[in-house]
């Protein structure tokens, strides 16, 4: 709801303005009405952030209100970035907003005027509030618990709006993919680790909801960002990334997971790393209906790695997957009689896979 109501009031100028600053965030904004609802990712609302953010940028282009101009230029002179200026108003907007559709009442813009005209502002050495008494906000809460992250003297801006809303140019989606979410947090605002890890959670948002081509321009836009960056670990990572969601989509996007593995090979060392590639390549061309390319590659595997004994693993299921069952059985049971040959885990898969194969 309260998306809809700010996309009406947003400024194009503004919201072009915002997106240079969010460039993770472009792809999800121009494909957000083909999935149904509100976009929400890791409990967090881009959209939402991006049209919070795009109103703020009207109010300073448009000096409407007064007071945000005014802010802006106190927080500039502690050393208060643009984006991270407009995050914090974003934050108190949002408040402000949700009251206003709580109660259903008219926007307060006084309240609103009021709250920027202290934000920075050096209220609480000057003695005018007590921590236990009301907030000059006029919210009805104690300053101690409502305005007072946002006006101490020493404003380091690390948090708006109490404990509720960070307050700095980082949107973080999630976590994992490229790192920790403590990394993220303490990180600096320019990382493009940032970006790279909340492309990976849009496309995984967007393929789960239906999206498959968002969700693979997602990933293939961190793969032309990680070679731009010239960060060999970086692009192994996206191209990773982008192999996975093509075998987990195969029907469609069997061809785009052949060229992340060529793009791979060349980036990947030692016989594990390169073996399991070589054996998703066949499982992929397999999926194309390309049989004899796929008992080729396999074939060059065996060849080129004879100790590698996984690919006769794999091989086995690739067998099972196209209907030869006999066949696959028979790989598996060549396996079992060089067990000493095998590592613990692999020969543990091929008994796992045998017992259940000879018993459906």
């Amino acid at each position: 709801m309260i998306d809809n109501l700010l996309e009406r009031n947003a400024n194009d100028k503004a919201i072009e303005i915002v997106l240079k600053d969010h460039p993770d965030i472009r792809l999800l904004w121009e494909r957000r009405h083909l999935t149904g609802g509100p976009i929400v990712i890791n409990d967090v609302n881009p959209i939402l952030h991006i049209l919070t953010e795009s109103i703020v940028e009207s109010q300073i282009m448009e000096c409407n209100p007064a007071e945000v101009r005014s802010a802006l230029d106190r927080l500039k002179e502690k050393g208060v970035s643009h984006h991270a200026f407009r995050t914090t108003i974003a934050s108190i907007l949002l408040n402000c907003l949700f009251d206003t559709l709580k109660e259903n009442k008219p926007f307060d813009v006084k309240k609103y005027s009021k709250q920027l005209e202290m934000l920075g502002a050096n209220v609480v050495i000057a003695g005018k509030v007590g921590r236990n008494e009301p907030c000059p906000c006029g919210s009805g809460k104690k300053y101690k618990r409502c305005c007072i992250d946002k006006h101490e003297s020493n404003l380091s801006l690390k948090r708006s709006l109490g404990s509720q809303a960070i307050a700095d140019e980082k949107l973080i989606l999630g976590s994992g993919h490229y790192a920790t979410f403590d990394y993220l947090q303490n990180t600096r605002p320019d990382d493009p680790v940032i970006l790279l890890e909340n492309r990976c959670h849009i496309s995984r948002y967007l393929e789960e909801n239906g999206d498959l081509e968002g969700a693979y321009l997602a990933l293939k836009e961190n793969i032309d960002s990680t070679m731009s960056l010239g960060n060999k670990g970086l692009l192994k990572n996206a191209y990773q990334d982008l192999l996975h969601f093509c075998f987990n989509n195969a029907d469609e996007y069997a061809e785009e997971g052949i060229e992340a593995i060529e793009s791979l090979l060349p980036l990947s060392s030692g016989e594990d790393e390169i073996g399991y590639l070589r054996c998703d390549k066949a499982d992929l061309l397999a999926k194309m209906n390309k049989i004899d390319e796929a008992e080729k590659e396999f074939g060059a595997i065996f060849k080129e790695m004879p100790e590698w004994h996984f690919a006769r693993y794999r091989y086995a299921l690739y067998l099972e997957d196209t209907g030869k069952k006999n066949d696959a059985i028979a790989v598996l049971n060549q396996l079992i009689s060089i067990k000493n040959k095998l590592d613990k885990d692999t020969y543990n898969a091929v008994v796992e896979v045998l017992e259940r194969m000879q018993e459906s």
